[in-house]
């Protein structure tokens, strides 16, 4: 029943959208003709040649853009709550059920994530000039808690002519895991390939120190830094840094786990967002939108069962 009501709204949704779409373009080549014959008229009598129709045809198909523009822009907002509406129902109907039959009594909240000052306070991160989160999964797998969301980390960049940009430097899965070993210091594995992890300048302040294991082949992939070298090689042993270099491997490097207050992060930078609603202008495949989902899914437990977290 559900996933009738959801084809309604997106069938509902795909209609007004290629309505507002016929009557942007006909406003558009309305204004563009309007133009062209104006320019026509007054021009007649003069000497025509190709350079002339062009100066004419392009400030014609210019203007012709706002009035799409502008028409596609009133549709967008008109429609927000109906997108919202079918979002929202997307996430019930697919991604809920779906993470519940994976982690029984789990809760989701698709717009909640991880907090930025729960980041910030691992001083082990640096979280930008833009940050959001989304998509919070709380639950357990395996006897252990763990809390999920999407992150996207951005920062702000200006060109030497006051032009301003962002740049992604983290989007992905984030996870916080309370995990059953005792350890009281802070410890960092940052994959190279991690573009987040602030520890070279903070080094001084947090009193982190880089620490050198005895695989070079892992020290190839990731650097480690640590408040206390002892905990760290207590935490670090072969089997677990074999297992990192694997699910480093997995995800290109980009890859990092933090050790802080009793609890175990694991950001993966996979530069995508995890249990998106399905395009709304297009009919629901159910099949491949549940595939998707428990995809989706399988980044949390596989964190879980390469790393053998307990």
């Amino acid at each position: 029943m559900q996933i009738q009501k959801l084809e309604r709204l997106r069938a509902e949704y795909h209609a007004k959208y290629k309505k507002a779409q016929r009557y942007s373009l006909i406003a558009a080549i309305a204004l563009a003709t309007l133009i062209l014959g104006i320019s026509l008229v007054s021009s007649r009598g003069g000497r025509s040649s190709v350079f002339s129709f062009m100066f004419t045809l392009v400030p014609a198909f210019v203007a012709a853009i706002f009035p799409y523009a502008f028409g596609m822009i009133i549709f967008y907002i008109a429609n927000h709550k109906l997108a919202a509406e079918y979002k929202s129902l997307y996430k019930s109907v697919f991604v809920e059920k779906a993470l519940r039959d994976s982690f029984p009594g789990c809760t989701y909240k698709m717009d909640a994530g991880i907090d930025e000052s729960e980041l910030s306070a691992t001083c082990m991160v640096d979280t930008g000039d833009v940050y959001r989160s989304e998509d919070l999964v709380c639950g357990e797998y395996n006897g252990l808690k763990f809390r999920q969301a999407d992150v996207l980390i951005q920062e702000r960049e200006e060109d030497d002519e006051g032009h301003t940009s962002y740049r992604t430097i983290f989007m992905g899965r984030w996870a916080v895991f309370d995990i059953k070993k005792d350890f009281q210091f802070k410890l960092a594995v940052v994959g190279k390939g991690f573009g987040v992890a602030s520890l070279r300048s903070r080094d001084k302040i947090h009193k982190f120190r880089r620490i050198t294991l005895e695989s070079d082949a892992f020290h190839n992939r990731f650097r480690v830094y640590a408040e206390d070298g002892f905990e760290a090689f207590y935490l670090l042993d072969p089997a677990f840094l074999e297992r990192i270099e694997k699910l480093g491997e997995a995800h290109g490097g980009r890859v990092a786990l933090f050790f802080v207050g009793g609890k175990l992060h694991i950001a993966v930078d996979n530069r995508s967002d995890a249990f998106e609603a399905a395009s709304i202008t297009k009919p629901i495949d159910v099949d491949a939108e549940a595939a998707r989902v428990k995809a989706d899914i399988k980044l949390i437990t596989d964190v879980v069962d390469s790393l053998k977290l307990k």
